[in-house]
């Protein structure tokens, strides 16, 4: 009787282990492109068990994606145990994004028992690979006591990080430890600095802040007109997330 294609590659893989590398690669090429639809039909079912293939031979890209499809509901139900399980995969295995997806999934409970200090734990491994997101959280975990102690120094740290990677929400939390002298020395200039960054990218928080600052002339000349531009745009924004 001859064999099936799968059996083949069956046989192939145990017979020469370099290969696996190399396959999980095309069978996570092909699953992108039945996901999207892209020169092959778009075929959601048949993607993921394309990625499932592909993650069992160590694809830690596939992982994640599965767990991302999973998590989100990309053209299946959403299966937060599931997503946990996939991103666990892929996390210990040293995937930034799939760390702190399972960071995320810890702090609020989804997929898995609520655990923060497991979710402090997750996600400095991803921040301490460079994530620009994990290192905000991480900072915020720092500064609020969540799974970690309260700790304005390593807050600070860590929002540094992520304000330098143009993280606006870090730049605004930042912003208030300078003015406040809470883990870094008091410096209104930098506050300033990064208050103004923050609202320039659209952090209706920060764009809140520098408004009321120049309204009062607190750290910054009183602006009246300035104030009030910064309010419509505060306005404009908040618009503009209800809307999406």
């Amino acid at each position: 009787m001859a064999l099936k294609l799968r059996d083949k590659v069956k046989i192939v893989v145990m017979t020469f282990p370099i290969v696996r590398p190399a396959l999980a690669l095309v069978y996570e090429w092909v699953a992108d492109l039945r996901r999207v639809g892209i020169i092959v039909q778009k075929d959601i079912e048949k993607s993921i068990t394309l990625y499932v293939r592909s993650a069992m031979l160590g694809s830690i890209d596939s992982a994640f994606k599965l767990g991302l499809i999973t998590d989100n509901g990309l053209g299946v139900s959403p299966d937060y145990k599931t997503a946990f399980r996939w991103y666990s995969q892929a996390a210990v295995k040293g995937h930034e994004k799939a760390q702190h997806n399972v960071a995320l999934m810890y702090y609020h409970g989804e997929g898995v028992k609520k655990d923060q200090a497991q979710a402090a734990a997750w996600c400095k491994r991803a921040a301490l690979q460079g994530l620009a997101e994990a290192q905000y959280n991480l900072g915020m975990m720092y500064e609020l006591g969540e799974g970690v102690p309260i700790d304005n120094f390593e807050a600070a740290r860590w929002y540094i990080n992520a304000a330098r990677r143009g993280v606006a929400d870090a730049q605004n939390n930042l912003s208030l430890m300078y003015l406040e002298g809470r883990g870094v020395e008091k410096n209104s200039e930098e506050a300033i600095r990064w208050l103004r960054s923050a609202a320039e990218q659209g952090c209706v928080q920060a764009g809140q802040n520098l408004a009321l600052m120049l309204e009062e002339g607190r750290e910054l000349p009183q602006n009246i007109a300035a104030a009030a531009g910064w309010r419509r745009k505060v306005r404009s924004l908040r618009q503009k997330n209800r809307s999406s």
